[in-house]
């Protein structure tokens, strides 16, 4: 379904007013009300794409994941490290909509959506490293490696994503191989 031009602006007012009172509010703090004062635009225009907050904020964590993985999958990467490093790139582009969820009560399940969809789309090379591993082994280093992730990347986002994406996908990628090694 096309998207006109005008609904496409008032989405992204809304989304970007949104983003503005997540940085200093949980999402049940934010009304519609002050949603629509900040972006200037009346309940009903509101009302017209989303049930309430709770339905904008849902759909805003699937869009962002998407907006995260938009061109992931076409990029062709070789690496798990060169993975990772795009990974944390596309995380940068939309650092302020990742910072305004990661205020949020269900911040590390957000950020655990984000990082076991990043591992599918590098799982052949996640089954290369893991060659060596049965069935058990396998499912074991792949949650292990997702939430030690989860717990890195999340670290990172919240500490303003201050060191370089390359040096994070190193370390990470050295975690890997090393935890993998020793199984």
């Amino acid at each position: 379904m096309k998207i006109d031009a005008r609904t496409r602006y008032t989405l992204n007012v809304i989304k970007e007013n949104f983003i503005k009172l997540l940085k200093d509010n949980t999402v049940e703090k934010v009304t519609v009300k002050k949603l629509c004062d900040e972006a200037e635009i009346n309940r009903a225009t509101f009302y017209r794409y989303y049930e309430d907050v709770f339905d904008l904020y849902e759909k805003f964590k699937e869009e962002l994941i998407e907006e995260i993985f938009s061109d992931f999958k076409f990029k062709g990467v070789s690496s798990i490290q060169e993975d990772l490093a795009y990974f944390l790139e596309s995380i940068r582009k939309n650092a302020d909509a990742v910072h305004a969820l990661s205020n949020q009560k269900d911040s590390m399940n957000f950020m655990q959506s984000v990082c076991e969809r990043e591992y599918y789309y590098f799982e052949d090379n996640f089954k290369i490293v893991c060659s060596g591993l049965n069935k058990s082994q396998l499912m074991t280093a792949y949650y292990f490696i997702v939430c030690g992730s989860t717990g890195i990347i999340a670290a990172w986002v919240t500490r303003g994503m201050k060191d370089n994406e390359k040096i994070i996908a190193e370390n990470l990628t050295r975690l890997i191989t090393n935890t993998l090694s020793d199984l």
